[in-house]
Protein backbone atom coordinates (compact mmCIF):
# COMPACT_ATOMS: atom_id res chain seq x y z
CA UNK A 1 0.00 0.00 0.00
CA UNK A 2 1.38 3.40 -0.97
CA UNK A 3 0.96 6.01 1.72
CA UNK A 4 1.79 9.76 1.62
CA UNK A 5 5.46 10.40 2.37
CA UNK A 6 5.02 12.45 5.52
CA UNK A 7 8.73 12.98 6.17
CA UNK A 8 9.15 14.43 2.68
CA UNK A 9 6.08 16.62 3.22
CA UNK A 10 7.51 17.96 6.47
CA UNK A 11 10.75 18.79 4.65
CA UNK A 12 8.68 20.58 2.03
CA UNK A 13 6.93 22.60 4.73
CA UNK A 14 10.29 23.62 6.19
CA UNK A 15 11.48 24.72 2.76
CA UNK A 16 8.36 26.82 2.26
CA UNK A 17 8.70 28.32 5.72
CA UNK A 18 12.32 29.28 5.00
CA UNK A 19 11.34 30.90 1.72
CA UNK A 20 8.58 32.88 3.40
CA UNK A 21 10.87 34.02 6.17
CA UNK A 22 13.27 35.33 3.54
CA UNK A 23 10.36 37.10 1.90
CA UNK A 24 9.48 38.68 5.25
CA UNK A 25 13.01 40.05 5.64
CA UNK A 26 12.93 41.54 2.16
CA UNK A 27 9.57 43.16 2.88
CA UNK A 28 10.79 44.70 6.12
CA UNK A 29 13.96 45.93 4.42
CA UNK A 30 11.83 47.77 1.85
CA UNK A 31 10.16 49.61 4.73
CA UNK A 32 13.48 50.82 6.01
CA UNK A 33 14.10 52.47 2.65
CA UNK A 34 11.17 54.81 3.19
CA UNK A 35 8.26 52.82 1.72
CA UNK A 36 5.27 53.60 4.03
CA UNK A 37 3.57 50.25 3.33
CA UNK A 38 4.97 46.79 2.93
CA UNK A 39 3.82 43.23 2.42
CA UNK A 40 4.63 40.74 5.15
CA UNK A 41 4.20 37.01 4.59
CA UNK A 42 4.34 34.64 7.53
CA UNK A 43 3.69 30.90 7.75
CA UNK A 44 3.08 28.37 10.48
CA UNK A 45 2.08 24.70 10.46
CA UNK A 46 -1.27 24.45 12.25
CA UNK A 47 -4.36 22.24 12.02
CA UNK A 48 -2.49 19.70 9.95
CA UNK A 49 -1.62 22.10 7.15
CA UNK A 50 0.56 25.06 6.23
CA UNK A 51 -1.03 28.39 7.19
CA UNK A 52 0.13 31.42 5.19
CA UNK A 53 -0.84 34.94 6.24
CA UNK A 54 -0.11 37.90 3.94
CA UNK A 55 -0.73 41.37 5.34
CA UNK A 56 -0.26 44.77 3.74
CA UNK A 57 0.16 48.06 5.59
CA UNK A 58 2.49 50.13 7.79
CA UNK A 59 5.33 47.84 8.78
CA UNK A 60 5.15 48.61 12.50
CA UNK A 61 1.72 46.90 12.76
CA UNK A 62 2.24 43.87 10.57
CA UNK A 63 4.18 41.39 12.68
CA UNK A 64 2.18 41.90 15.87
CA UNK A 65 -1.12 41.57 13.99
CA UNK A 66 0.03 38.47 12.11
CA UNK A 67 1.25 36.76 15.29
CA UNK A 68 -2.07 37.50 16.98
CA UNK A 69 -4.01 36.00 14.05
CA UNK A 70 -1.90 32.83 14.01
CA UNK A 71 -2.12 32.50 17.79
CA UNK A 72 -5.91 32.69 17.46
CA UNK A 73 -5.88 29.83 14.96
CA UNK A 74 -3.69 27.81 17.32
CA UNK A 75 -6.18 28.50 20.13
CA UNK A 76 -9.02 27.11 18.03
CA UNK A 77 -6.95 24.07 17.13
CA UNK A 78 -6.38 23.46 20.86
CA UNK A 79 -10.13 23.78 21.42
CA UNK A 80 -11.59 21.69 18.61
CA UNK A 81 -8.98 19.35 17.13
CA UNK A 82 -10.08 15.75 16.56
CA UNK A 83 -6.50 14.47 16.58
CA UNK A 84 -5.11 15.79 19.89
CA UNK A 85 -6.25 16.24 23.49
CA UNK A 86 -8.90 18.97 23.39
CA UNK A 87 -12.31 19.76 24.82
CA UNK A 88 -13.78 18.12 21.71
CA UNK A 89 -11.96 14.84 22.35
CA UNK A 90 -13.11 15.00 25.98
CA UNK A 91 -16.69 14.93 24.67
CA UNK A 92 -15.80 11.90 22.56
CA UNK A 93 -14.15 10.07 25.46
CA UNK A 94 -17.33 10.46 27.51
CA UNK A 95 -19.69 9.24 24.79
CA UNK A 96 -22.35 7.03 26.37
CA UNK A 97 -21.12 7.99 29.83
CA UNK A 98 -21.96 11.58 30.74
CA UNK A 99 -22.37 15.11 29.36
CA UNK A 100 -19.22 17.23 29.25
CA UNK A 101 -19.06 20.90 30.18
CA UNK A 102 -17.07 22.86 27.58
CA UNK A 103 -16.45 26.45 26.55
CA UNK A 104 -19.48 28.27 25.09
CA UNK A 105 -17.48 28.82 21.89
CA UNK A 106 -17.20 25.06 21.31
CA UNK A 107 -20.91 24.62 22.02
CA UNK A 108 -21.64 27.28 19.39
CA UNK A 109 -19.32 25.61 16.89
CA UNK A 110 -21.01 22.24 17.42
CA UNK A 111 -24.44 23.85 17.08
CA UNK A 112 -23.27 25.43 13.85
CA UNK A 113 -22.10 22.05 12.55
CA UNK A 114 -25.48 20.53 13.37
CA UNK A 115 -27.29 23.37 11.57
CA UNK A 116 -25.18 22.68 8.47
CA UNK A 117 -26.04 18.99 8.80
CA UNK A 118 -29.72 19.87 8.77
CA UNK A 119 -29.33 22.24 5.81
CA UNK A 120 -27.48 19.58 3.81
CA UNK A 121 -29.75 16.70 4.85
CA UNK A 122 -26.83 14.93 6.49
CA UNK A 123 -24.35 15.13 3.60
CA UNK A 124 -22.26 17.00 6.16
CA UNK A 125 -22.31 15.17 9.49
CA UNK A 126 -19.90 15.94 12.37
CA UNK A 127 -20.61 12.55 13.98
CA UNK A 128 -18.62 10.93 11.15
CA UNK A 129 -15.79 10.82 13.70
CA UNK A 130 -16.71 7.24 14.61
CA UNK A 131 -15.82 6.23 11.04
CA UNK A 132 -13.01 8.74 10.50
CA UNK A 133 -10.96 7.31 13.36
CA UNK A 134 -10.93 3.95 11.52
CA UNK A 135 -9.33 5.46 8.43
CA UNK A 136 -6.87 7.43 10.57
CA UNK A 137 -6.38 10.36 8.20
CA UNK A 138 -4.42 12.34 10.78
CA UNK A 139 -1.37 14.50 10.14
CA UNK A 140 0.92 12.31 12.25
CA UNK A 141 0.06 8.69 11.45
CA UNK A 142 -0.34 6.54 8.37
CA UNK A 143 -3.93 5.94 7.19
CA UNK A 144 -5.40 2.46 6.81
CA UNK A 145 -8.13 0.66 4.88
CA UNK A 146 -10.73 -0.55 7.40
CA UNK A 147 -12.65 -3.78 6.99
CA UNK A 148 -16.29 -3.71 5.89
CA UNK A 149 -17.34 -5.05 9.29
CA UNK A 150 -15.48 -2.22 11.06
CA UNK A 151 -17.20 0.35 8.88
CA UNK A 152 -20.64 -1.22 9.36
CA UNK A 153 -20.24 -1.15 13.14
CA UNK A 154 -18.98 2.45 13.16
CA UNK A 155 -21.83 3.64 10.93
CA UNK A 156 -24.25 2.66 13.69
CA UNK A 157 -22.70 5.49 15.74
CA UNK A 158 -23.20 8.12 13.02
CA UNK A 159 -26.18 10.47 13.15
CA UNK A 160 -26.10 14.20 13.79
CA UNK A 161 -29.64 14.11 15.22
CA UNK A 162 -28.37 12.05 18.17
CA UNK A 163 -26.16 14.82 19.59
CA UNK A 164 -27.56 16.35 22.78
CA UNK A 165 -26.69 19.92 23.73
CA UNK A 166 -27.59 21.65 26.99
CA UNK A 167 -26.82 25.31 26.22
CA UNK A 168 -27.81 26.59 29.67
CA UNK A 169 -25.02 24.41 31.15
CA UNK A 170 -22.65 24.55 28.14
CA UNK A 171 -22.75 20.76 28.08
CA UNK A 172 -22.60 18.35 25.16
CA UNK A 173 -23.51 14.67 25.31
CA UNK A 174 -23.04 11.85 22.82
CA UNK A 175 -25.58 9.26 24.02
CA UNK A 176 -23.97 6.12 22.53
CA UNK A 177 -20.59 4.72 23.47
CA UNK A 178 -18.27 4.89 20.48
CA UNK A 179 -19.83 8.04 19.01
CA UNK A 180 -17.36 10.79 18.09
CA UNK A 181 -17.59 14.37 16.86
CA UNK A 182 -15.15 15.47 14.16
CA UNK A 183 -15.34 19.20 13.36
CA UNK A 184 -12.58 19.05 10.75
CA UNK A 185 -15.07 20.05 8.07
CA UNK A 186 -15.68 23.45 9.63
CA UNK A 187 -13.06 24.15 12.34
CA UNK A 188 -10.34 25.27 9.93
CA UNK A 189 -12.76 27.56 8.10
CA UNK A 190 -13.91 28.97 11.43
CA UNK A 191 -10.29 29.57 12.40
CA UNK A 192 -9.69 31.43 9.14
CA UNK A 193 -12.70 33.63 9.86
CA UNK A 194 -11.46 34.36 13.37
CA UNK A 195 -7.97 35.19 12.10
CA UNK A 196 -9.50 37.69 9.68
CA UNK A 197 -11.41 39.35 12.53
CA UNK A 198 -8.23 39.57 14.63
CA UNK A 199 -6.30 41.24 11.80
CA UNK A 200 -9.06 43.79 11.31
CA UNK A 201 -9.18 44.50 15.06
CA UNK A 202 -5.43 45.22 14.91
CA UNK A 203 -5.94 47.87 12.26
CA UNK A 204 -4.94 45.80 9.21
CA UNK A 205 -6.80 47.03 6.12
CA UNK A 206 -5.63 44.41 3.62
CA UNK A 207 -4.78 40.74 4.07
CA UNK A 208 -5.06 37.21 2.71
CA UNK A 209 -5.14 34.12 4.93
CA UNK A 210 -4.58 30.73 3.29
CA UNK A 211 -5.09 27.61 5.39
CA UNK A 212 -4.44 24.78 2.97
CA UNK A 213 -6.95 26.05 0.41
CA UNK A 214 -9.41 27.65 2.84
CA UNK A 215 -8.93 31.36 2.24
CA UNK A 216 -10.15 34.66 3.65
CA UNK A 217 -9.25 37.90 1.90
CA UNK A 218 -10.07 41.55 2.44
CA UNK A 219 -8.95 44.98 1.30
CA UNK A 220 -7.49 43.90 -2.03
CA UNK A 221 -3.80 43.36 -2.72
CA UNK A 222 -3.59 47.13 -3.07
CA UNK A 223 -6.22 49.83 -3.76
CA UNK A 224 -8.15 48.83 -6.86
CA UNK A 225 -6.24 45.55 -7.28
CA UNK A 226 -8.03 42.36 -6.17
CA UNK A 227 -6.39 39.33 -4.66
CA UNK A 228 -5.89 36.47 -7.11
CA UNK A 229 -6.62 33.01 -5.73
CA UNK A 230 -5.61 29.91 -7.69
CA UNK A 231 -7.71 26.74 -7.38
CA UNK A 232 -5.50 23.68 -7.59
CA UNK A 233 -5.91 21.11 -10.32
CA UNK A 234 -6.69 17.92 -8.32
CA UNK A 235 -4.60 15.75 -10.62
CA UNK A 236 -1.66 18.11 -11.12
CA UNK A 237 0.17 19.29 -8.00
CA UNK A 238 1.65 22.27 -9.85
CA UNK A 239 -1.40 23.00 -12.01
CA UNK A 240 -4.18 25.56 -11.59
CA UNK A 241 -7.70 24.63 -12.66
CA UNK A 242 -9.21 28.10 -12.18
CA UNK A 243 -8.47 31.56 -10.82
CA UNK A 244 -10.74 33.74 -8.70
CA UNK A 245 -10.21 37.48 -8.26
CA UNK A 246 -11.71 38.91 -5.08
CA UNK A 247 -11.22 42.07 -3.11
CA UNK A 248 -12.93 40.67 0.00
CA UNK A 249 -14.54 37.31 0.65
CA UNK A 250 -14.01 33.65 1.42
CA UNK A 251 -12.80 30.84 -0.82
CA UNK A 252 -13.22 27.36 0.68
CA UNK A 253 -12.15 24.15 -1.08
CA UNK A 254 -12.50 20.43 -0.36
CA UNK A 255 -10.46 18.08 -2.54
CA UNK A 256 -9.55 14.41 -2.73
CA UNK A 257 -5.87 15.36 -3.15
CA UNK A 258 -5.41 16.80 0.36
CA UNK A 259 -5.09 13.59 2.40
CA UNK A 260 -5.21 10.27 0.61
CA UNK A 261 -3.56 6.95 -0.14
CA UNK A 262 -3.84 4.56 -3.05
CA UNK A 263 -4.35 0.80 -3.02
CA UNK A 264 -4.74 -1.40 -6.08
CA UNK A 265 -5.00 1.71 -8.24
CA UNK A 266 -7.87 3.23 -6.22
CA UNK A 267 -7.67 6.53 -4.37
CA UNK A 268 -8.94 6.64 -0.77
CA UNK A 269 -9.24 10.16 0.66
CA UNK A 270 -10.44 11.82 3.86
CA UNK A 271 -13.82 13.21 2.71
CA UNK A 272 -16.12 10.43 3.89
CA UNK A 273 -19.72 9.81 2.87
CA UNK A 274 -21.78 9.59 6.09
CA UNK A 275 -24.15 7.09 4.42
CA UNK A 276 -21.64 4.36 3.59
CA UNK A 277 -18.47 5.27 5.53
CA UNK A 278 -16.25 5.29 2.46
CA UNK A 279 -14.52 8.20 0.68
CA UNK A 280 -17.11 10.13 -1.33
CA UNK A 281 -16.98 9.76 -5.10
CA UNK A 282 -19.06 12.76 -6.18
CA UNK A 283 -16.16 15.01 -7.19
CA UNK A 284 -12.41 15.57 -7.33
CA UNK A 285 -12.75 18.98 -5.68
CA UNK A 286 -15.37 21.55 -4.72
CA UNK A 287 -14.74 25.27 -4.23
CA UNK A 288 -17.19 27.86 -2.98
CA UNK A 289 -16.81 31.62 -2.90
CA UNK A 290 -18.89 33.53 -0.37
CA UNK A 291 -19.02 36.94 1.31
CA UNK A 292 -19.01 35.52 4.86
CA UNK A 293 -18.82 32.28 6.80
CA UNK A 294 -22.45 31.82 7.88
CA UNK A 295 -23.17 28.14 7.12
CA UNK A 296 -20.64 28.23 4.28
CA UNK A 297 -17.91 26.21 6.00
CA UNK A 298 -19.41 22.76 5.54
CA UNK A 299 -20.75 23.32 2.03
CA UNK A 300 -17.70 22.16 0.02
CA UNK A 301 -17.58 18.81 1.84
CA UNK A 302 -21.36 18.38 1.60
CA UNK A 303 -21.38 19.14 -2.13
CA UNK A 304 -18.43 16.78 -2.60
CA UNK A 305 -20.54 14.02 -1.08
CA UNK A 306 -23.68 14.93 -3.04
CA UNK A 307 -22.04 15.23 -6.45
CA UNK A 308 -22.66 17.85 -9.16
CA UNK A 309 -26.41 17.51 -9.70
CA UNK A 310 -27.54 17.52 -6.07
CA UNK A 311 -24.67 19.83 -5.12
CA UNK A 312 -25.80 22.54 -7.52
CA UNK A 313 -29.34 22.16 -6.25
CA UNK A 314 -28.04 22.77 -2.73
CA UNK A 315 -25.91 25.77 -3.66
CA UNK A 316 -28.92 27.44 -5.34
CA UNK A 317 -30.48 27.82 -1.87
CA UNK A 318 -27.72 30.19 -0.74
CA UNK A 319 -27.66 33.84 -1.76
CA UNK A 320 -24.33 35.21 -3.02
CA UNK A 321 -22.59 31.84 -2.73
CA UNK A 322 -20.85 30.60 -5.88
CA UNK A 323 -19.47 27.17 -6.65
CA UNK A 324 -16.98 25.35 -8.86
CA UNK A 325 -17.16 21.55 -8.97
CA UNK A 326 -14.52 19.42 -10.63
CA UNK A 327 -16.39 16.18 -11.24
CA UNK A 328 -14.94 12.64 -11.11
CA UNK A 329 -14.03 12.88 -14.81
CA UNK A 330 -12.14 16.16 -14.31
CA UNK A 331 -14.87 18.31 -15.89
CA UNK A 332 -15.21 21.85 -14.50
CA UNK A 333 -18.80 22.75 -13.60
CA UNK A 334 -19.65 26.30 -12.51
CA UNK A 335 -22.83 27.30 -10.67
CA UNK A 336 -25.19 29.31 -12.93
CA UNK A 337 -25.03 32.40 -10.70
CA UNK A 338 -21.22 32.68 -10.82
CA UNK A 339 -20.93 34.42 -14.18
CA UNK A 340 -17.26 34.97 -14.99
CA UNK A 341 -16.10 34.79 -11.35
CA UNK A 342 -14.18 31.58 -12.00
CA UNK A 343 -11.56 32.08 -14.70
CA UNK A 344 -11.16 28.52 -15.98
CA UNK A 345 -7.61 27.58 -16.94
CA UNK A 346 -8.46 24.41 -18.89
Amino acid sequence: MAFPKRIEMLAFYKLVVSALLLSNLLSLNSCSLGNPNSTLKTSRILMGTLIEVTVVGPHDKLQEATNAALDEMKRIEDLASFHKETELTEINKNAGISPVRVKPELVSLIERALEISKLTDGAFDPTIGAVARLWNFSESEAPRLPSQDEIDQALKKVGWQKVEIFPEKNEVFLPEKGMALDLGGIAKCYAVNRAEQILKSKGIKSALINAGGDIAAFGGKEPGVPWKVGIQDPRDNSGIAAVVEIESGLVFTSGDYERFFEKDGKRYHHILDPKNGYPATGAESVTIVAPDGTHDEGLPAAIFVLGPKEGMRLISKFKDVFCLIIDPDGKLIVSPNAGSLFQLQR
